[in-house]
């Protein structure tokens, strides 16, 4: 997401907060959840960091008249619940929750407490809203059409690699709500294509590591990953499997190219 939405979307939730004084008691300052599935061990992500940037862009300077609690499920979807009651115990004045399952989890926690969801794909499909345009509750917050872009990922496969009709494809059980989004809309899109797809659901490193010795023993010809927190925080081994088994390969997304940090969650 770019800083600007950022700055909008945040600007319509914290307008009524006062810009406290610095002497004021920390305890006394606006405080907001942020509930995310990535993590922020090796440094905060694109999307943290425009977070970030936008709240001062707003005149919030965090710790000087604004508190953030930072909750990191660092891609253990089965954590979220847990840091979501956290957030709502700490009686958080707004919850940002960053991708679809964050903020379906977020909304089962608390229907009080104002929550801005972050990059979901299907707001009405995954129940957080009844409505685009009238969305009721205590859920507001941007949505993104990821799904959408599963087809247009495999037909640019097809013309990269068209002779490759074996396609594995990789995605995180955990993310349950918008994996079987994506999922669904990648069957559809591949048997348009003429493509035959197999699935590895991965939700850990040990899962990770069968899905590579199968994807191997059956011979896939290229390999399609989905936009998942837990693949990017394994997109260093994953490009480094597709590299070694020479796999055309499409990714959610990451790039082959930039491995490293500088990324944003696309719409999950």
């Amino acid at each position: 997401m770019k800083r600007r939405e950022f700055i909008t979307l945040l600007g319509g939730a914290v307008a009524s907060w006062p810009v406290v004084a610095h002497g004021q008691h920390p305890g006394k300052l606006p405080r907001i959840g942020y509930l995310s599935p990535s993590s922020a061990a090796s440094g905060f992500l694109g999307r943290d960091n425009a977070f970030r940037e936008g709240l001062s862009e707003l005149g919030y300077a965090e710790g000087k008249n604004i508190i953030i609690e930072y909750r990191f499920a660092d891609g253990q979807f089965d954590r979220l619940a847990a840091l979501a009651a956290e957030l709502v115990a700490l009686n958080v004045d707004i919850i940002v929750a960053v991708v679809t399952q964050a903020s379906v989890v977020a909304k089962e926690a608390t229907a009080t407490i104002p929550i801005v969801m972050v990059a979901v794909s299907d707001p009405l499909g995954s129940g957080l809203v009844p409505s685009l345009a009238r969305p009721g509750g205590n859920v507001t917050g941007t949505a993104s059409q990821t799904t959408e872009m599963v087809g247009k990922s495999l037909q640019l496969l097809k013309e990269v690699a068209p002779k490759a009709a074996r396609v594995a494809v990789l995605w995180n059980p955990d993310n349950a709500v918008f994996q079987a989004q994506m999922l669904k809309e990648t069957r559809r899109a591949g048997a348009a294509l003429g493509l035959q797809l197999t699935d590895f659901g991965t939700r850990n490193p040990a899962e990770l590591d069968r899905s590579f010795a199968a994807i191997t023993e059956q011979s896939a010809e290229a390999l399609v990953v989905l936009a998942d927190p837990f693949l990017l925080l394994h997109r260093g081994e994953i490009v480094g499997f597709a590299e070694r088994r020479r796999l055309p390969a499409v990714y959610g997304i990451f790039s082959p190219i930039e491995v490293p940090q500088r990324f944003s969650l696309a719409g999950m």
